[in-house]
């Protein structure tokens, strides 16, 4: 549902996984469906999802629309058994993810969210070295290139996916939102359709865990984590190579004679090819196709992407209050609804 350019990564996914076959495409723009029709042979049409959803046997949809419309496709697409395959941020405030939630939840069907990097093998390479002990207890995570504004949703989402999946459970959250060097203020609030309410060119943000882990988060700088343990570090880049550590994804120990950043091998060595992406979206297919088949959840679940943009809703409620936001906590809405009125 959904037939723009993130759809092509979807596609690549499903033809990568050989256990799916693509059947319909939805989408309310003619030329689109056309487009995607000719590029890859799919000739059951539709502008009208719900059409699609009532007259095709489905077992599961990619929702790849913008996020104002999430929820409503999601909750039709449960209402009728089919399972779901969203992309992220997953909705535009915490009372429509609750919304989807709970409609998959009581017609028992799966609800993934397309954060890939819990499909990346970097990310599980990094997670596998921190359980051995590679770097020691891991103790913060430094991370970059959140952004702010609109990128709050587009860019932030992953990004405060990949701190929680390293972190775990954030119990606080500190932030501070400015545009050109000063606070916001209710006429800097804007709405974009793809991300709701936005305002700001800057967002640093302070996270403290459950487990006492902290994270210290920028919009400015270069995509990706660095990993601080008590024995080392680990860094997971995307597309910057600081001078000081020549690899997009290094390990830095306190045993290395040299003191040198040394690269790290995934199994399948993806980060010599610009495909990593895809191979973590093709995973995200594959992990929904098996916990669709076992009857489990997916490891990017409702859940975990409602988790994700908390953070996002907590960074602005830290700014509207002047204050830590203590989570789960019950702002349903965006709070910028709350700083505009």
């Amino acid at each position: 549902v959904g037939c723009g350019s993130i759809s092509q990564t979807h596609m690549h996914a499903y033809r990568t996984v050989f256990a799916t076959d693509v059947v319909a495409a939805s989408d309310i723009q003619a030329e689109k469906l056309k487009a995607f029709s000719e590029a890859y042979r799919v000739t059951a049409l539709y502008t009208d999802y719900t059409e699609m959803l009532d007259k095709e046997d489905l077992d599961l949809i990619s929702v790849c629309t913008l996020a104002d419309s999430h929820c409503d496709i999601t909750v039709a697409a449960a209402e009728r058994g089919v399972h779901v395959l969203c992309e992220k941020p997953m909705a535009l405030d915490l009372a429509e993810t609750d919304r989807m939630i709970d409609a998959c939840k009581q017609a028992a069907v799966r609800l993934a969210v397309d954060h890939h990097r819990r499909g990346d093998a970097r990310y599980h390479k990094a997670t596998q070295l921190i359980a051995d002990g590679a770097i020691g207890d891991l103790r913060a995570i430094m991370a970059e290139g959140a952004t702010a504004g609109v990128g709050l949703m587009e860019t932030a989402t992953h990004l405060y996916d990949s701190i929680r999946i390293f972190g775990g459970d954030v119990e606080w959250v500190f932030a501070h939102v400015t545009t050109k060097g000063r606070e916001i203020v209710p006429d800097d609030i804007t709405h974009v359709p793809r991300s709701g309410l936005v305002a700001g060119d800057n967002a640093p943000a302070y996270f403290y865990f459950k487990n006492g882990v902290y994270a210290m988060v920028t919009s400015s700088g270069d995509f990706g984590v660095e990993l601080i343990g008590t024995k080392g570090r680990i860094l997971i880049k995307e597309g910057y190579q600081p001078r000081s550590q020549p690899y997009l994804f290094g390990i830095w120990t306190h045993e290395n004679p040299s003191g040198e950043w040394q690269p790290i091998a995934t199994e399948r060595d993806e980060l010599i090819t610009p495909s990593h992406f895809r191979l973590a979206y093709a995973r995200m297919v594959q992990e929904m196709i098996d916990c669709i088949e076992e009857g489990r959840e997916h490891y990017s679940n409702g859940m975990e992407g409602r988790a994700a943009l908390e953070l996002i809703m907590a960074v602005y409620e830290s700014q509207r209050t002047g204050a830590r936001v203590k989570l789960p906590f019950n702002v349903k809405v965006n709070s910028l609804t709350l700083m505009r009125n």
